[in-house]
C-alpha cells in the first residue's frame, strides 16, 4: 500500500498527459482555487478529478470557448448550461455578443432557452433527428427521466450493428453517456448487442412528456399525427417484420393495448390509405398485419428512408 499514491496511478498519469499537452497557461479549478498548468502537479490533478462537478464545469467551459473563441472565461462558465455545440452557436446568433450581456441576464436567458426546448424541440433539432427520435421511441427505444432532464436510449442486436451505427451517427451531436457492447442471457441463450444513450438534455423532456403517462409509454393521436415517411421508416426498422412467403408485413407492436391498436389502424387508414388488421397472439399480444397490396404501398412510402443495412425489413437484400 506504500506505493498507492496519485503519482503511481496509471489512469492519472494518462490524464496528466492530456492536460499537459494542452496550450500553455490554461487554468483549472482545484478545490476552489485556480491553478496554472505551469505549477499543476499530478497530486493537484488527482484532487481535481475527484471533485467531479468542478472538473466537468472546467471541461464544459473549455468546450464553450472552442465554439466561441472570444468568449470571456466568466461567460463561458455560465454557458455550461447549454449542452451542445450547436445550441451554443444558435444561442449566440440569437442574442449577439454574449460578453456584453450582464451575468444575471445571461443566466436568465439560458433558463428561458432550456424551457423553450422542453416545449418545442424544433428550435434545436434537425428534421432528421426529430424523425429518428419519433420513430425510435414509438418502436424499441425509450426516453428516460434523469433528475431534471431526460435522455434518449436505444439498443440493437449484433445483427443490426450497421443500423445501430447509423442511428448513433445521427445522434452523436448530443453528448453520449453510453455506447457499448452488451451480452445478456435470456433463458439458455446469450444475446449480444449494443446499447446507446445520450446525456440528459431539456429537448428530450418534450418527448418524455409526449410519450409517457405514469411512467408507461403510450400511443396517442398526437404522436401518430407527427409521423412522416422517414419516422415511419424508423418505426418499421424497429418493429416491422416482413413475411417472404406471404409478401406481407407485420408491425410487432406487442406492448400496446387494443385501444392503442385501434388508434394506429385509424391512423394508417386516414393518413396513408392503408387498412391493417389487428391480430392477437399468445392470449395477450396485439399486432398489426398489412395485407399484400397494402404492404406494397407501405414499402413504396418508406423505401427511400430505409438504411441499406435494413432492407430485409421490406423484403429486399442488404448491402
Amino acid at each position: 500500500m506504500s506505493d498507492y499514491k496519485a503519482a503511481n496511478i496509471q489512469v492519472l498519469k494518462d490524464t496528466e498527459k492530456m492536460f499537459f499537452n494542452e496550450k500553455p497557461n490554461f487554468n483549472i479549478i482545484v478545490n476552489g482555487f485556480v491553478k496554472n498548468n505551469n505549477n499543476l502537479t499530478i497530486e493537484t490533478l488527482h484532487s481535481a478529478l475527484f471533485n467531479k462537478r468542478k472538473y466537468h464545469r472546467y471541461m464544459n467551459k473549455k468546450r464553450t470557448r472552442k465554439v466561441i473563441s472570444d468568449l470571456s472565461e466568466s461567460r463561458a462558465a455560465i454557458l455550461h448550461g447549454l449542452k451542445t455545440d450547436r445550441e451554443i452557436k444558435i444561442f449566440s446568433e440569437k442574442y449577439g455578443d454574449l460578453n456584453k450581456i450582464p451575468a444575471r441576464k445571461l443566466r436568465a436567458l439560458i433558463l428561458k432557452w432550456n424551457k423553450s426546448l422542453e416545449k418545442n424541440p424544433k428550435h434545436l433539432l434537425t428534421k432528421k433527428e426529430q424523425d429518428l427520435i419519433l420513430g425510435t421511441v414509438i418502436g424499441d427505444g425509450n426516453i428516460r427521466q434523469r433528475e431534471k432532464y431526460s435522455c434518449l436510449r436505444f439498443g440493437h442486436s449484433k445483427k443490426q450493428k450497421k443500423y445501430y451505427e447509423h442511428k448513433t451517427q445521427i445522434m452523436n451531436k448530443f453528448r453520449i453517456s453510453e455506447n457499448r457492447e452488451t451480452k445478456r442471457k435470456i433463458k439458455n441463450h446469450y444475446i449480444e448487442g449494443y446499447d446507446f444513450a445520450t446525456r440528459t438534455h431539456p429537448v428530450f423532456n418534450y418527448y418524455r412528456k409526449l410519450f409517457y403517462n405514469n411512467e408507461e409509454k403510450e400511443i396517442t393521436s398526437k404522436i401518430l399525427n407527427k409521423l412522416n415517411s422517414r419516422s415511419l421508416a424508423y418505426w418499421i426498422c424497429d418493429d416491422g417484420s416482413y413475411c417472404i412467403s406471404g409478401e406481407n408485413m407485420i408491425l410487432c407492436t406487442n406492448s400496446f393495448s387494443k385501444e392503442e391498436h385501434i388508434l394506429m389502424k385509424e391512423y394508417f387508414n386516414k393518413k396513408w390509405k392503408l387498412d391493417p388488421t389487428i391480430g392477437f397472439r399468445d392470449k395477450k399480444y396485439y399486432y398489426l398485419r398489412f395485407k399484400k397490396e397494402d404492404t406494397k404501398k407501405l414499402i413504396k412510402i418508406i423505401k427511400p428512408y430505409i438504411p441499406k443495412s435494413m432492407r430485409y425489413k421490406i423484403g429486399g437484400k442488404n448491402d
